[in-house]
């Protein structure tokens, strides 16, 4: 158990053990991690190991100091060692340096030449370590208590007492305990304590202490922190277990992993939760009511604050709590991780008819009528659709494209923006066409833009329609003020997504419906640190393939040309089992489809419901294939209603019969401007498409037995 004394029994010491030289310096550390990570070490074994401290093995290679070792890591690719591990590693030698010049009596870090920790294996177990934290998104470290030993160990200054001189400096400030009973040699080494020094941040030493918290509302609470030495509050996740090559008699020289979610505010389990709720009123997934009287909802706040103060192990500093200033910009649940929501139910979609002005306003923006009914119908596949939108510093490249009106109804210009401007003018258009169907629309910004901009995600008719107003205005707002800057951690966000969706997967599958994941990106995925590699890209690939067997529609909507990135996203669709669809900006996506089905104007319409999760497989087919006979009536079908149809030829029997009707139909609509063509068209270019299948009524004999 972690914190616990521990039951191991090494082997006794011994002089000068042949030199054997082991995979790492034999301590085993519990590690619990969050996505905040909080990543916690147990030793569970004793840090005795064969490592012979006359240090004359030219085996191990030459001795270096840490201006060499800085040097080596520095000259690494980054491809290979992350900036974050490089740092972190540098500083665990940098803390090894200081602590054996403070022993030495040297005023020089330079001039202190490592023995063992400087061998090249040494080296990599120290990079090793740091980099395994790093692929497993490790950001906080804690540390069980680190047993110090008794007893002597052989060095090249002779026989010291234990723990050594240099990791006995190394220890301070960090939590120890005595070793079991009866057992001696070295239990920690000194580079595993230079990296627990640089690596946990819990090391107070003191068995408790009180910090004073300030809540959102102003108010002082004062709260223990965690003890150090015991795990902290997580939910575990993953388990790995790996063994070290010297055995002991009665105890297993292990090492465990523990990866877990870090338990915040919001996500206290439900019997606390209930124990409260009468004094608490309406507050997280237990709220249901509207509140009105803002006084009595910051005294509902200040109870829930004070109820949760009594657990020490609940990290209030991790949760922040909104007032809720108005019903339509807050439901009562807590706002984490700087405003993106950590969602708890699914909207209820109710699918009434669209009224005759909307319908009217639909087709002002070129959408016939079968496609508006469609798109209205689709909310009861799609419930609830989230796009992540990207604001990261590269959508200043002016590579993108927009729509721009003129003076003339038939004059259309697709002019030259940067990319941000591209998404600004996307992310309008689906926000309003969320608050015309009254499909509950959640946006998420990749980075933060700031308080004085606006909420980091926000939304539109999540909260029912008489905030639609509200939600439009808020949105408009956020996205004309926002400006690109920050990295792009796609990653993090799928992950928080994937956690709301398996909150509501039961009641997903139970309505046969699915939530549309819209990811708008110009770029390959980064961490925190704009680090972009294959660790990076792996990580991300991860995030996705845990969105398989979930009741999901992806769609990448990419905003950029770049080769590398398009061919990135579109070998995601070949690796992963997932409902994915790429789709390029408009215009590329309209030559794609001109090359296999010439004689249909892809018109913007076609495209933006392509953008927001609207999901045909006729949509798949057309930048792939010709589409056949029986599927062109499909699709004219779901574009301008099947009522248009009632009658018409079969396709296969009567080609030229169906084409007479489509003329007929097409020549009723509006005309869209075709991206490729630079002009206004029609919907289908009947002549066109007649030559596509102009044999298909030729006589041939057929045999039917």
């Amino acid at each position: 158990g972690h914190g616990a004394q521990q039951q191991q029994q090494p082997s006794p010491h011994t002089q000068l053990e042949k030199k054997t030289h082991l995979s790492h310096e034999q301590h085993s550390h519990d590690h619990g991690h969050s996505h905040g990570h909080s990543h916690s070490h147990e030793h569970s074994h004793e840090h005795s190991h064969g490592h012979d401290h006359s240090h004359n093995d030219a085996s191990r290679g030459p001795l270096r100091n840490l201006p060499q070792i800085r040097q080596m890591l520095e000259d690494a690719s980054p491809e290979y060692i992350p900036v974050w591990v490089k740092e972190k590693s540098i500083s665990a030698f940098t803390e090894l340096a200081k602590a054996e010049a403070a022993t030495h009596g040297s005023d020089s870090l330079d001039a202190v030449h490592f023995h063992e920790v400087g061998a090249i294996d040494s080296i990599v177990d120290t990079v090793g370590t740091v980099l395994a934290l790093y692929c497993l998104g490790v950001e906080t470290v804690s540390c069980s208590r680190l047993p110090l030993g008794e007893g002597t160990v052989w060095t090249d200054h002779g026989l010291l007492p234990v723990p050594a001189p240099a990791t006995l400096r190394l220890l301070v400030d960090m939590p120890t305990c005595p070793g079991p009973p009866g057992i001696t040699g070295e239990l920690v080494t000194p580079t595993a304590a230079a990296l627990l020094k640089v690596l946990v941040t819990t090391t107070t030493t003191t068995t408790t202490t009180t910090t004073t918290t300030t809540t959102a509302g102003g108010h002082h609470h004062r709260r223990r922190s965690r003890i150090p030495g015991r795990p902290p509050s997580f939910t575990i996740r993953r388990i790995g277990v790996g063994a070290g090559t010297k055995d002991f008699s009665k105890h297993p020289n292990i090492l465990r992993v523990m990866i877990g979610d870090s338990v915040v505010l919001a996500l206290v389990k439900k019997t606390r939760l209930a124990q409260y709720r009468e004094n608490i009123g309406e507050f997280a997934v237990c709220s249901q009511k509207k509140r009105t009287n803002k006084q009595q909802q910051q005294q509902q706040q200040r109870k829930l604050e004070k109820a949760l103060v009594m657990d020490p192990d609940i990290p209030l500093a991790q949760a922040t709590i909104i007032d809720n200033v108005s019903s339509a910009q807050n439901d009562g649940r807590p706002r984490l991780k700087k405003d993106r929501t950590s969602r708890l139910s699914l909207p209820q979609q109710e699918c009434s008819s669209l009224s005759a002005p909307d319908m009217e306003r639909l087709q002002e923006q070129g959408f016939p009528a079968g496609l508006s009914r469609a798109m209205n119908e689709n909310k009861l596949a799609f419930p609830l659709r989230i796009w992540v939108v990207d604001n990261s510093g590269s959508m200043n490249k002016n590579d993108g494209h927009r729509i721009v009106e003129t003076l003339s109804k038939d004059n259309v210009k697709l002019v030259d923006c940067t990319r941000w401007a591209e998404i600004q003018q996307t992310v309008d258009f689906h926000v309003d066409m969320a608050a015309l169907l009254k499909a509950p629309t959640v946006f998420r910004l990749l980075n933060d833009p700031g308080r004085a901009v606006g909420r980091q995600q926000f939304s539109v008719a999540e909260n029912g329609p008489h905030t639609i107003a509200t939600d439009v205005q808020a949105a408009r707002q956020t996205m004309r003020t926002a400006s690109p800057g920050g990295v792009t951690p796609l990653s993090s966000h799928v992950h928080e997504i994937r956690d709301n969706i398996l909150a509501m997967e039961s009641d997903l599958r139970a309505n046969g419906s699915k939530v549309a994941i819209v990811l708008a990106t110009d770029g390959l995925p980064t961490d925190r640190r704009g680090n972009n590699n294959s660790f990076v890209k792996n990580d991300f690939v991860e995030a996705l393939r845990s969105l398989e067997g979930l009741p999901v529609w992806i769609v990448v909507r990419l905003c950029t040309d770049d080769e590398e990135v398009v061919s990135f996203y579109n070998e995601l669709d070949k690796q992963l089992e997932l409902s994915l669809e790429v789709l390029d900006d408009f215009m590329e996506e309209a030559k794609e489809v001109y090359e296999n089905n010439d004689w249909l104007s892809y018109s913007l319409p076609l495209h933006r419901c392509r953008e927001m999760g609207y999901h045909n497989r006729l949509f798949d087919l057309l930048d792939e294939r010709r589409l056949t006979p029986d599927e062109v009536r499909d699709l004219l079908c779901l574009l301008f209603g099947t009522e248009k149809f009632d009658g018409a030829p079969d396709p296969q029997g009567d080609w030229k019969g169906f084409l007479r009707v489509v003329q007929s139909v097409v020549a009723d609509e509006n005309e869209q401007w075709n991206p490729v063509r630079r002009k206004l068209t029609p919907w289908v270019d009947v002549k066109k498409l007649a030559k596509v299948h102009k044999n298909r009524n030729k006589s041939k004999n057929c045999a039917i037995m």
